[in-house]
């Protein structure tokens, strides 16, 4: 083995003709040499002899109990250590080799057995022997067949509202299963009673691998109607089956939204109701007679209304009318849709109108008028003609011109201004209005003598930072002006002219009278701003001294000339976040607006807060 000579000994016996091992272990494995000497002839021969050492099987899987599911596949394993590497049998109680038998694969490497759709015939005992050149040993497993449970009966269930239904769902299976009902949309089951829902009980029986449960609803509900599912379970397989609650009720037509309808010209119109209703609901039209209280059924006198054409009487019913005043009865009348089956009927009335065109408007009020335009507030008519109002319209004429050649201005009735642009100055205009639906323009009113004024400089531009007293900024140096583009009086502006003079205020006396007013303590500054797109403006004054007050002053200009300045009075911050410093006269009370724009702070403070304060900061 390892070049040692191999003498007599407990394990080793040397016989004339070799050499016998006693309890033969794996450190006996290897080559032997038996060497020859022939001493007459002075020479030496040898044999090598490769020793391998077998181990018999030794299983390291315990025996197994095994449950399987009915119809389902279910493996065994087998496994042991050996030398050679042992191969697997499988043999059922009755000693048949599985490899011979359908449904049964046996690998004989791996030692598993795999059973294809278990029945409960394969119920028993299954020998695996692990067998090698040494020899063999055997192990025995128990397999034992859980039956899927099946469902028996889950039938579909008709009830009526404010009645009781019963679904009942009958499983078998071994063991005997459980049974779990679910409605289809809910998440949760319904648990054994009692349930949150005090008019659901469930209740459950078993009986000899037979179980049944019942789902009762009493005061059923239309809201009950629809898929239930019955779950069947044990503890290794489950089966479902659904069943539909069919709940009945009379006929509603509380998704039937139409109440009134509208026809103008003879134009056709269909009224149409829908009928809710199971079983489903026949439905007849009524036309109403010559008294509110007397009907005609229209089923029934189709041919004396060549005018009218019925589809659908099944839950779904339309009536297409093409009214007319020639023809008896008269079209714009009531109609009345009757939904009839075997639990009630339900009644629908649809009033079939005549649509009109708008009354007169009631009046034009003049919101501004410029060099080239005028602004109206209008209020529109009493009487709609039984349609909303989609718009109002104005028609303009010189004068001198005719109405028929006169150009017409529309717009949308929600807007609060209407405006009539691109009119020349010093121009007499006639104006008129009406208001217009689906069925068209009513009449004109209101008809006004209108003339322009001549062109003249802008309207003074409205700060709208301003609040009724001294705007405060957050900067020593820097405010921000904001304002609102004014009217232009028929000629384009183009540029602003803005002023800024550091100014105080003071107190006048005159008599028992007493006003504040700003006086000026510098020199104006001026700055420039062209002007922008449609909208407000805004101009960033700079380089201003800190903790100290300004008069700015807005002109917009255009051909003519400046407009009157928009005005404000500002006062900027002693250092930077300073805008909530504490003033240095005590505050009774005032109120702040915040804009985002570069944080510009404006507070409203009475005439008696300034007063205060000015005499603090000048005696």
């Amino acid at each position: 083995m390892d070049h040692r000579v191999i003498n007599n000994s407990d394990h080793f016996f040397i016989q004339k003709d070799g050499v016998i091992i006693r309890s033969v272990s794996e450190q006996d494995e290897g080559v032997y040499t038996c060497r020859v000497r022939v001493t007459s002839m002075g020479t030496v021969e040898e044999r090598h002899i490769q020793v391998e050492v077998h181990e018999l099987p030794k299983l390291t899987s315990n025996p197994e109990e095994v449950e399987g599911v009915e119809s389902e596949s279910v493996t065994l394993q087998c496994s042991a250590t050996g030398k050679p590497s042992p191969e697997y049998e499988w043999v059922n109680d009755q000693r048949q080799d599985l490899r011979m038998l359908e449904r049964y694969t046996v690998d004989k490497y791996s030692g598993t057995l795999k059973i294809d759709g278990v029945t409960m015939e394969d119920v028993g005992i299954f020998i695996c022997t692990a067998k090698n050149a040494a020899g063999y040993v055997t192990m025995k497993s128990t397999l034992s067949v859980v039956t899927r449970p099946v469902i028996e009966e889950f039938k579909n269930v008709t009830s009526q509202t404010k009645a009781n239904a019963i679904l009942t769902c009958r499983a078998t299976g071994d063991p005997a299963p459980d049974i779990k009902f679910h409605k289809i949309g809910n998440r949760n089951p319904f648990e054994i009673s009692p349930h949150h829902d005090a008019r659901i009980f469930v209740n459950h029986k078993k009986e000899e691998g037979v179980t049944t449960a019942t789902l009762k609803i009493t005061d059923v509900t239309r809201n009950d109607d629809g898929l239930y599912r019955c779950v069947a379970y044990n503890n290794r397989a489950r089966s479902e089956s659904l069943g539909h609650l069919t709940v009945e009720f009379p006929p509603t037509f509380l998704n039937t939204p139409m109440r009134e309808a509208w026809s103008w010209d003879s134009r056709p119109v269909n009224l149409s109701c829908v009928a809710e209703a199971i079983p489903n609901a026949t439905i007849t039209w009524f036309i109403e007679g010559p008294t509110e209280s007397s009907w005609w059924n229209y089923t029934g006198m189709v041919d004396q209304f060549p005018n009218m054409k019925q589809s659908g009487s099944k839950s779904f019913s339309s009536l297409e009318i093409h009214p007319t005043k020639r023809v008896e009865p008269k079209s714009y009348r009531g109609y009345k849709c009757v939904a009839t089956n075997k639990l009630g009927l339900a009644e629908h009335r649809i009033q079939l109108r005549e649509a009109r065109k708008p009354g007169p408007m009631l009046e034009a009020i003049i919101n501004e008028k410029t060099a080239t335009s005028i602004a109206y507030k209008l209020i529109g008519p009493v009487e709609d003609g039984g349609l909303p109002i989609k718009a109002f319209v104005a028609q303009l004429r010189k004068n001198g011109a005719t109405w028929e050649t006169s150009e017409i201005k529309s717009w949308p009735v929600n807007r609060q201004i209407f405006v009539i642009n691109n009119l020349e100055s010093t121009e007499t205009y006639y104006v008129r209005f009406a208001a217009e639906n689906e069925v068209g323009l009513g009449d004109w009113a209101l008809e006004k003598k209108e003339t322009l004024p001549k062109k003249s400089a802008p309207d003074a531009p409205i700060i709208t930072n301003e609040v009724h007293g001294v705007a405060i900024t957050a900067y020593p140096d820097r405010f921000e002006l904001i304002w609102k583009i004014p009217s232009d009086n028929g000629e384009e502006i183009f540029r602003y002219e803005i002023t800024y003079t550091p100014v105080r205020n003071v107190t006048i006396r005159i008599g028992i009278h007493v006003k504040n007013e700003w006086e000026p303590v510098g020199r104006k500054l001026m700055d420039r701003a062209d002007v922008k797109p449609a909208g407000s403006h805004r101009h960033v004054l700079r380089k201003l001294s800190p903790d100290t007050f300004y008069l700015a002053e807005v002109r917009a200009q255009n051909k003519v000339g400046l407009s009157s300045p928009g005005k404000l009075v500002f006062k900027t911050a002693n250092m930077p976040g300073d805008a909530w410093r504490p003033l240095r006269s005590p505050v009774k009370s005032s109120s702040a607006i915040v804009t985002t724009s570069h944080i510009t702070y404006s507070i409203s403070i009475s005439i008696s807060l300034l007063l205060s304060l000015f005499r603090c900061s000048f005696s």
